[in-house]
């Protein structure tokens, strides 16, 4: 339920559904810019943590600068025409016994923080200095950024995993936003100046970070009211350039569907990876579907895949996971370590992934007996996710439920 609101900075409350036995208040805004702010005043917390998210992100790099919107969130939190020495803002959360954490993904930039409870006014310069990020950021220091941009990189290309992820996106036909590379390449930086650099970091900033594409999340120990006079007032100040919400709901695999790749590596451990993409796994019906597939692919328990795999000396471990990607698009992945026995065996551990999932329809989707035991797993399995944590406000999938 909405209602309009009488505050100029405010165009619409919403209610808020809670459990009954939740004691905090809650107040859900669209301020005057269009941007979406949720506040939670819980007066037992002794922190405050703030998470902002852009609904922009890598599938927004253009073709010729890979990384860029990366680069971007790592350069405005650096200093703003307001705040304007180095790295002002993080020194200021450091003092306050708090961190900063930044998130780059496919069609998401997320920025958090979190601080201890204080009084209202440190409170209230802090959102000051945070909110100067969208609003007169410096982007300056380009030199410290780019060195630690390519640490970072040289740190995760030891993960196979990463290489695993950069082959899928080079295997995706170039029109399609999952092609884009997700880290700066030092090299193309290199070639680039830095007057060059902050032309592109701003006209990036420019387009995309509008308040209409922003959703904030506050969960703090303050008074409610005073939590959204705070909000409200600092935010409010964020320009709508009315930015459209893109979606991706094209396949990026479509032309290489069933279709093997096999990659050689030094890594000592070898895995199957199977990848299958799906519809947003927001929707609950997916959501359930896929954490119940799962159980029975990953379970120690007798009759899984990973208990037949374990008995013919194939596999030890199997790992699912459901990844969304971005608006529309999502993936169910499942990776299968392999013994050194497995390595001849492929083809047949794949055939035995698609005729144990077609078991369990045949025998146990269509007999009362199998319905009631899978119903008593999906009971066990979903009440294990039935609760979200304040520390998920980390992860941008907690905030992007109100996107």
């Amino acid at each position: 339920m909405e209602k309009l609101e009488d505050n100029l900075r405010v165009l619409k409350q919403y209610n808020i559904n809670k459990n009954e036995s939740d004691a905090a208040a809650y107040k859900g805004l669209l301020l005057l810019n269009k941007m979406k702010v949720l506040l939670k005043s819980d007066l037992n917390l002794s922190m405050t943590y703030v998470a902002l998210d852009v609904n922009s992100g890598n599938y927004s790099n253009p073709k010729k600068f890979p990384g860029l919107a990366h680069l971007c969130q790592q350069t405005i939190i650096l200093g703003t025409q307001k705040y304007p020495e180095y790295k002002q803002f993080e020194r200021f959360i450091f003092n306050h016994g708090g961190d900063i954490s930044l998130t780059t993904t496919s069609d998401h930039t997320t920025f958090f923080f979190q601080m201890n409870k204080t009084d209202d006014s440190i409170f209230k310069e802090a959102i000051d200095q945070f909110v100067q990020f969208f609003i007169t950021p410096l982007c300056y220091w380009f030199e410290k950024t780019i060195e630690m941009i390519d640490a970072n990189q040289k740190i995760e290309l030891l993960n196979f995993l990463t290489w695993f992820q950069y082959f899928e996106r080079s295997m995706v036909k170039s029109y399609h936003p999952y092609s884009n590379s997700t880290l700066c390449n030092s090299d193309i930086l290199k070639k680039m100046s830095l007057k060059e650099i902050r032309k592109n970091v701003l006209n990036f900033l420019d387009k995309y970070y509008s308040a209409n594409l922003m959703t904030l999340y506050v969960v703090s120990g303050y008074p409610l009211h005073l939590l959204e006079n705070i909000i409200v007032e600092a935010f409010c100040q964020i320009r709508n350039k009315n930015v459209t919400f893109r979606l991706f709901y094209m396949d990026p695999f479509q032309d290489n569907f069933c279709t093997r790749w096999d990659i050689y590596t030094d890594f000592s451990d070898k895995y199957l990876k199977l990848l299958f993409p799906l519809p947003s796994w927001k929707r609950n019906c997916w959501f359930q579907a896929i954490k119940l597939i799962s159980y029975l692919l990953e379970s120690n328990d007798a009759y899984t895949l990973r208990d037949q795999l374990e008995c013919m000396q194939l596999s030890d471990h199997i790992h699912t996971h459901r990844h969304y990607e971005a608006r529309g698009l999502s993936f169910f992945e499942v990776l299968i370590k392999l013994t050194p026995k497995a390595i001849l065996h492929i083809m047949e551990i794949v055939a035995l992934f698609f005729q144990y999932l077609n078991m369990f329809t045949q025998k146990y989707l269509t007999s009362e007996d199998g319905q009631s035991l899978l119903k008593e797993i999906l009971s066990n399995v979903m009440n294990e996710t039935n609760y979200k944590s304040i520390e998920s406000l980390r992860s941008r999938y907690y905030i992007g439920d109100f996107l």
